[in-house]
């Protein structure tokens, strides 16, 4: 069965001008080889309200595992998301530079999967999907820069 987004996650994209079928995890280049997907999932336990739901946004998820390279790049995108709307938490699946619970300025990083809470949650790596939100956006290196005292 193929997938589609639910009435939070419609609702989201057209809030933010945001396009479903990236949203879906769609291709967004032409080429035949390479099928690049940068889906988002959105939930919560108790539901969001009436309201614009990226505020109401408090938990990020980073999807899949990756190596060292790959997973400093979706680290630091996520990060970047976080600190730029206010988000609090950061979930990951185990990423080796990073201990398993953990502040980065005033933002919780741990390993695992939320609980709780209002979740996004993405791959945070081509980060197609959620451009329009990003730019600007921190670099890579102020990100590094500031988890440096975090790292293992």
């Amino acid at each position: 069965m193929v997938r589609q987004l639910s009435s939070v996650e419609e609702r989201f994209c057209n809030e933010n001008a945001l396009d479903n079928a990236l949203a879906l995890g769609g291709r967004f280049d032409a080429s035949p080889i390479k099928s690049r997907h940068d889906a988002i999932w959105i939930e919560a336990a108790e539901g969001f309200d009436s309201g614009p739901i990226l505020p109401q946004i408090d938990t990020l998820e980073i999807h899949g595992t990756a190596r060292f390279a790959n997973a400093i790049i979706k680290f630091t995108t996520a990060f970047a998301f976080a600190k730029k709307y206010g988000i609090k938490e950061i979930y990951h699946s185990g990423f080796d530079f990073l201990e398993d619970d953990t502040v980065v300025g005033s933002i919780r990083v741990r390993k695992g999967q939320p609980k709780g809470g209002k979740i996004l949650r993405s791959a945070f790596y081509y980060n197609v999907t959620l451009r329009p939100l990003s730019h600007p956006m921190m670099s890579k290196y102020e990100v590094i820069q500031l988890i440096k005292d975090d790292l293992k």
